[in-house]
């Protein structure tokens, strides 16, 4: 019943593959864009909100693949940070083309939980549908309660730490923010520590 699943061992480098390639090409995501267009322009609600809902799903690129070897340290590691950095894609897109169109920091962060409301609403609905097809009433409660909660509130946490400075942070070849740290690694933590709390609970036959 765990959120996290089985990814490659590859996984910092996947990380990173959202944000560079559409930091580095947002002309090739919208080929009309202006830059002093970008900078004035507000980005619709009904255009943010949608595709940051899309952009939830690609955090699937980081997870059903439990088949894959890799110890512990998949469900427990890889697959949190995989999943927290794909959830937002929809977010990296608005960024690209409204670098300062987003409102405010705390309206970023709303946008990512709803990338993670979508990514959990689908990896729970293929869960029970693939993996657990003949689960009990209370797993199906559990399954859309508990994991989703997981991810809202882990895409909101992510979210407060993606802004436009994290993108020109990489353009530049640097580091990330030391602001955007602490969001992006409690986010990470959250969902590691409940994954391990969910692997504990399964092996002693409490969920």
């Amino acid at each position: 019943m765990r959120c996290g699943v089985r990814v490659a061992s590859s996984g910092l480098d996947a990380a990173a593959i959202p944000l560079r390639l559409v930091q580095s090409s947002p002309q090739a995501v919208f080929p009309n864009l202006a830059e002093n267009q970008a900078e004035r322009s507000k980005a619709p609600l009904t255009i943010a909100i949608p595709l940051a809902m899309v952009g939830g799903i690609l955090g699937l690129v980081g997870a059903f693949q439990t088949e894959l070897p890799g110890g512990i340290l998949v469900p427990w590691v890889w697959a949190p940070v995989l999943e927290e950095v794909f959830k937002p894609t929809g977010l990296y897109l608005l960024l690209a083309r409204w670098p300062n169109g987003l409102r405010s920091q705390v309206y970023i962060a709303l946008l990512a939980a709803l990338g993670g409301l979508s990514f959990a609403l689908i990896e729970s609905t293929i869960y029970m549908t693939l993996y657990f097809p003949e689960h009990t009433q209370s797993q199906l409660v559990f399954r859309f309660t508990a994991p989703v909660m997981l991810h809202v509130v882990a895409s909101f946490i992510f979210g407060m730490g993606v802004n436009r400075e994290l993108f020109q942070s990489l353009a530049s070849g640097g580091p990330f923010p030391k602001r955007s740290w602490p969001f992006f690694l409690t986010a990470i933590a959250i969902h590691s520590a409940y994954n391990i709390t969910v692997t504990i609970l399964e092996v002693t036959d409490n969920i």
